[in-house]
């Protein structure tokens, strides 16, 4: 009992949460985000597409364009656009461009690979400033989608997306599982098109999305700026499921962000904030987040200014920051099952009991590299519901664990101040996270 107080005493101290009912979390979500549709799709003109041998890319491309231009109506003047049905079967394809008004549907048993002779790159492309844009595969089982199979560890990555999104209006991407195979990349990427005032992803829904096999730095979505986004059921094994990072700095920011159902197992954690050097983030509503073996279930990262940051322009010259955030019904597992293990970075090793850590080298310049070739991660075991130290305000609710061994804390929240627990590998874990930090520099130095 007395723990359990210490713990609410402590989540009062760092960050204040207001216990808001779900059904009030629900109401202050953004209202207007997500796909709206504009046409009856099952009313639209539709051609078929089905696999042929090699590549399939032009043939697509080829259709994609033909139902763009479809047009309708007593005179065929409006241009309505058209649905393409894709046949069960094997698909070969990369960098494939969407167009505006066409609407892809799947139907069950569609597996897609990268174009033969290639192990990096883009499947499917959304921006340009297109709009009303529509991937599904229909029923319950989802189009598998594949990387390649070259990266043998996680220091040997290919860089794979499976959807890549940039300057796109009124967008539904809904039912889709992808294998990443430890790609450099996160499966969807959100991204601003043209620079730092160029277009993102705005107005879309993503829903019933899962991402495995992924590298602990990436996972199934990375958001470097989007607007009125509705995100559901989105899963990841592995990395980080959402990802609210804008590593690439642009003025527009991640704004009116509505996600449940977030999932993720044996991984770094179910979202994480990372503002960079962004001030522009606001009104984010996150609810029911669900992870097991994952370092944490919610990461809030400071923000900082780099290199790059600072060299864009007199707004990226502060650290960024997160307004208007609400997570609400979250729970962290500490799961048993054999071979289980959560990602921490190398930096948070600190906050992990003794007798979870990882085997680590004897010295800070082999730490440093080990952890470098790891992507700067440690396959290690959870260490909490939340982790917070955003120096921005954020506004939680039902915070829960369960699982964690009785000896353990597992504090609702933790912060690097949190009293460090392997006092035997604390200098060790100190000094090699200071390498690594000097090694990144000077990667970023060179060519």
């Amino acid at each position: 009992m007395i723990k359990c107080l210490n713990c609410l005493i402590v989540a009062l101290i760092l960050v204040i949460p207001i216990v808001i009912p779900e059904e009030l979390m629900a109401q202050t979500a953004p209202q207007d985000a997500g796909y709206h549709p504009v046409v009856d799709v099952s009313q639209l003109p539709e051609l078929e597409f089905s696999p042929g041998p090699g590549d399939d890319t032009a043939r697509l491309q080829a259709m994609i364009v033909e139902a763009s231009e479809t047009r309708s109506g007593p005179v065929g003047r409006r241009r309505s656009g058209a649905r393409i049905v894709v046949a069960p079967g094997s698909y070969e394809l990369r960098g494939v461009e969407l167009l505006s008004d066409v609407y892809i549907r799947f139907r069950p048993g569609v597996r897609i690979t990268l174009a033969s002779g290639t192990t990096t790159g883009n499947v499917f492309v959304l921006g340009g400033g297109i709009s009303n844009v529509s991937l599904l595969t229909f029923g319950s089982s989802p189009t598998r989608m594949f990387a390649p199979a070259t990266a043998t560890s996680i220091d040997r990555p290919e860089r794979y997306r499976a959807f890549s999104l940039g300057d796109v209006f009124n967008f539904e991407i809904v039912n889709f599982r992808v294998r990443s195979n430890l790609s450099r990349f996160s499966s969807i990427s959100m991204s601003p098109d043209g620079g730092a005032d160029g277009g993102v992803p705005t107005q879309g829904t993503i829903r019933r999305f899962r991402s495995e096999g992924n590298s602990a730095g990436f996972g199934a979505i990375q958001i470097h700026g989007c607007a009125r986004m509705r995100f559901r059921d989105i899963s990841s094994i592995g990395g980080v499921t959402l990802r609210l990072e804008t590593g690439i700095e642009n003025t527009a920011g991640i704004t009116d962000l509505d996600a449940r159902d977030i999932r993720c197992r044996n991984g770094r954690t179910g979202v994480l904030f990372s503002p960079h050097a962004i001030q522009s983030h606001n009104r984010i509503a996150i609810s029911r987040v669900r992870t097991t073996n994952c370092a944490f279930a919610v990461e809030f990262n400071d923000g900082f200014v780099d290199r790059n940051s600072a060299s864009m322009g007199p707004e990226f010259t502060s650290p960024g920051r997160f307004e208007n955030v609400r997570v609400s019904n979250v729970q962290a597992t500490f799961g048993d099952s054999p071979g289980a293990s959560a990602y921490v970075r190398s930096r948070l090793l600190d906050l992990v009991p003794e007798r979870f850590l990882p085997v680590l080298p004897d010295n800070a310049l082999d730490f440093a590299e080990v952890a470098n070739r790891a992507g700067n991660h440690f396959e290690a075991r959870p260490i909490g519901v939340i982790y917070n130290r955003g120096g921005y305000p954020v506004t939680l609710s039902g915070l829960r664990s369960r699982g964690f061994p009785s000896d353990l804390e597992a504090p609702l929240i933790s912060t690097l101040d949190t009293p460090v627990r392997n006092t035997t590998s604390a200098d060790l874990i100190s000094q090699g996270s200071m390498l690594l930090d000097e090694l990144e520099e000077l990667r970023e130095m060179l060519p």
